[in-house]
């Protein structure tokens, strides 16, 4: 099974702040050379579809971080990740992740 290192920046909280539509999880790490590859394809034009721990859906637009703007239609599901990151800030959690379809 899958899984990726999850975490939020002190730097992302501080630009937060002033912009919250800024805010993105940051992806230090990924279990399988398969995974990291498919990573490095995301793209603005080029979005994966991620579920998380089995229950959280969310889109990867850039090659290294899930960003809130893109996901607009999965905003409950950022918020709660992103509220639990930003409790430990810099702390990367590790997290099974699954592609899904899109």
């Amino acid at each position: 099974m899958d899984t990726v290192m999850l975490k939020v920046t002190r730097k992302v909280l501080a630009q937060s702040q002033k912009s919250p539509d800024q805010r993105q999880i940051s992806i230090s790490d990924a279990s399988s050379p398969e995974l990291k590859a498919l990573f490095e394809t995301a793209g603005k034009n080029r979005k994966i579809r991620l579920l998380l721990a089995k229950s959280l859906s969310l889109w990867m637009g850039d090659t290294g971080a899930i960003w809130y703007s893109h996901n607009q239609d999965n905003q409950g599901d950022f918020e709660r990740l992103f509220t639990l990151l930003a409790h430990h800030p810099d702390a990367p959690f590790q997290f099974i992740c699954e592609v899904a379809a899109d």
